[in-house]
């Protein structure tokens, strides 16, 4: 019998999808570097030879025993840059597969999310979101524009790996790539992915890429999932980045010793590349024990007792570029949320400067 309900569509707009003509447009690959800037990558270069948007590319992968076993394959926090002029803007994505991941909805896992710059803010303006089973989706995003120049950034989606992906503008419209600011350093993100970007529903709404926009700088989001245990051996790529800050921030399921272990060595890691650049410990925060057991809320307390104890042997050990900040201060009851916090604790102690 069929439903006498009413489609979402009806009732919200924002779920209708809009059956935009694409004539007139021309397509520009996202690997056109005389049109589009690639940015939240580490080795960009090497990206665009190998033509992926993978956050490690095949030619980057350390042969060792030592070498990350999982390489991260998605594009977490990686976006096109660009500006333009033209009155329509539509976009050509192909996955190089469609994989359910159930904490997190197709916006996210799958979709593109394109930002516009006002002033100094960034604004989410437009997503596109595949059918559920589609490898290939093509939407069009924005549409009868005044023509001028606008700077805009697609994130490309967070769980899936992209391997096709192109821009629709108007044929007569200019395009120019919008790299970042000049001598500008990126903060490079370490640890556990769950608090970076498993619950995201859209796109550039993680965190580390809303931390970003915040201070005007480029980040790279070089975590792994919880489950992995062994996030120190992402730091063995820190020699290959030129990075002005590094942040690690560990998930709370590993037993303190381990967590003690990898900890020390992911800093280990970075010093040995990088003596005199900054490293923020960033601890969980602490769930509330309304809606959590409170062996989680344990778990998380004892995740950031021995994370404060890492830290605190680092500095008697005359590490003054080592820093601590405390995530029991945020993203408990969504007041001050992780972005906003780093965001204002950076410039606080005085690390803006690094990323310059």
């Amino acid at each position: 019998m069929p439903s006498s309900l009413p489609r979402i569509e009806e009732i919200d707009r924002n779920f209708q999808t809009t059956d935009a003509s694409s004539e007139g447009l021309k397509w520009v690959d996202a690997f056109d570097s005389g049109s589009i800037a690639l940015r939240g990558l580490a080795w960009p270069d090497s990206n665009r030879d190998e033509r992926t948007f993978r956050r490690l590319p095949a030619s980057k992968v350390i042969s060792s025993p030592d070498a990350i076993p999982y390489a991260p394959g998605d594009s977490a926090g990686v976006f096109a840059s660009f500006r333009t002029d033209s009155c329509r803007i539509h976009v050509r994505v192909r996955l190089r597969e469609m994989t359910p991941h159930g904490k997190m909805p197709l916006s996210g896992t799958a979709g593109v999310a394109l930002y516009f710059r006002k002033g100094t803010e960034w604004l989410s303006v437009a997503s596109g979101i595949p059918v559920a089973g589609d490898e290939f989706y093509e939407r069009p995003l924005l549409k009868e524009l005044i023509p001028e120049e606008r700077d805009f950034r697609l994130y490309l989606p967070l769980r899936h790996e992209v391997s096709e992906l192109s821009l629709g503008v108007d044929e007569g419209a200019e395009m120019t790539p919008l790299a970042a600011s000049g001598g500008c350093k990126p903060m490079v993100v370490y640890g556990s992915s769950t608090f970076a970007y498993e619950y995201p529903s859209t796109a550039g709404s993680d965190w580390i890429s809303h931390a970003g926009r915040l201070l005007g700088i480029d980040t790279i989001n070089f975590t792994v999932p919880e489950e992995a245990e062994r996030f120190s051996e992402t730091a063995a790529y820190a020699g290959q980045m030129d990075a002005g800050l590094f942040l690690i921030s560990p998930g709370p399921s590993l037993p303190p010793p381990l967590l003690a272990e990898q900890l020390h060595s992911s800093i280990q890691r970075i010093r040995e590349a990088y003596p005199g650049v900054p490293i923020v410990i960033l601890s969980p925060p602490l769930p509330d024990c309304r809606i959590l057991s409170a062996i989680a809320y344990d778990a998380a307390l004892g995740c950031r007792d021995t994370m404060m104890e890492v830290y605190l042997r680092l500095r008697k050990k005359g590490d003054r570029h080592c820093h601590w900040l405390d995530g029991s201060q945020w993203m408990n009851d969504g007041s001050r949320p992780p972005a906003e916090y780093l965001a204002s604790y950076i410039p606080a102690l005085r690390l803006r400067g690094c990323l310059m």
